[in-house]
């Protein structure tokens, strides 16, 4: 996010730590633009931010040249910002993964390569590892909390009453536990504790009062199982241009369904379950869920946790897989199934 409020403190310090691997976060909606207001009249609000209404832009750089122009003006400074800082670009993707809509992947593609893009985010999601993932975390908690349940002896079904595992919102609760109480959230695993706006059907909802949809923009912002099978060929056609332009891009992403609560015993599921290939997990980890600019309902503080946990740092162990960014496949020949690399939000500090 080049041009967010903390951009400068996070180029120093990625400045300090020359190993740390930095990528370009292109902001379309819901930001802080890079030009000037006057430029790019049609991507802004009243307030000179750029739009939240994110399926009518989506329509409007469909439809309206003017639009379009101004889209491809706000790519090109946000990667000029980038390219004055010195860093040396790891790879690119977008807030909300609005590159995955065509015409704007067809500027980012030629945009970047103009500014030496070698890598790009495709939000492709394994939806059974995201469901083994999460399994596991609730099993841990319950024998943690019960160790008198025993998976083994057991289904699924009996250990676990009613599990919900809904965007934003997942639950569940032991057949031995006593019924939870109306102001007592004590019973749902710490990892899956409700979010604070439980209410929207997924994890990333549109503005309040932005209701309306088309089956891109509406899956674009979300991460729910359906509207993944809605984005699946629309990440397939973004995956099968950016190869063909010779770009580097991940075989699967992880960090989509759980945005804003990848907790510790998400992340050891997710390490437990990884497919082959080269694979990216993204995060939001802060010090504070609370900041200029925070999503409600997000646990960066916990999501920081995560990084730092034993057992993560074990699964990881096991697992076999090396740490990198993408700039580190590049030097070396990727290896079918020891390639691990591990996003942040780097204006998140």
């Amino acid at each position: 996010m080049v041009a967010g409020p903390a951009a400068a403190q996070a180029v120093m310090l990625a400045r300090a730590t020359p190993s740390l691997r930095v990528g370009l976060h292109l902001v379309l909606v819901e930001g802080i633009p890079a030009s000037p207001p006057e430029e790019i009249p049609d991507l802004i609000d009243r307030e000179g931010m750029l739009r939240t209404d994110m399926v009518r832009l989506a329509r409007d750089i469909a439809l309206r040249p003017r639009a379009r122009r101004q889209l491809r003006r706000e790519i090109t400074a946000q990667f000029e910002l980038f390219r004055r800082t010195g860093l040396p670009l790891d790879h690119v993707n977008a807030h909300k993964h609005f590159h995955v809509h065509p015409l704007i992947a067809t500027d980012v593609l030629k945009i970047g390569r103009e500014y030496g893009m070698k890598a790009l985010r495709v939000p492709y999601e394994p939806a059974a590892v995201v469901s083994r993932a999460e399994s596991a975390a609730i099993e841990a908690w319950t024998h943690s909390r019960h160790p008198e349940v025993r998976a083994s002896a057991a289904s699924e079904a009996d250990v676990l009453r009613g599990p919900r595992v809904a965007a934003g919102f997942a639950q569940a609760t032991p057949v031995t536990a006593p019924p939870p109480q109306d102001d007592d959230q004590s019973s749902c695993p710490p990892v899956l504790q409700p979010r604070e706006r439980p209410d929207p059907p997924h994890l990333n909802p549109l503005p309040k009062g932005e209701r309306e949809r088309t089956e891109f923009a509406a899956a674009a912002s979300t991460h729910s199982h359906s509207a993944q099978k809605i984005m699946s060929p629309w990440n397939a056609l973004l995956r099968t241009r950016a190869r063909r332009a010779g770009l580097t891009t991940p075989d699967a992403v992880f960090g989509l369904r759980f945005t804003g609560a990848l907790t510790a015993g998400r992340l050891r599921g997710i390490l437990n379950h990884l497919p082959d290939g080269l694979i990216e997990i993204y995060t939001h980890p802060a010090s504070t869920n609370s900041f200029a600019g925070h999503v409600p309902g997000y646990r960066y503080a916990e999501e920081l946790q995560a990084l730092t946990d034993p057992e993560v740092i074990e699964a990881l162990r096991r697992s076999g897989r090396r740490l990198r960014g993408y700039a580190d496949t590049f030097a070396t020949p990727l290896d079918a199934a020891d390639s691990l690399s591990l996003r942040t939000s780097g204006s998140r500090l």
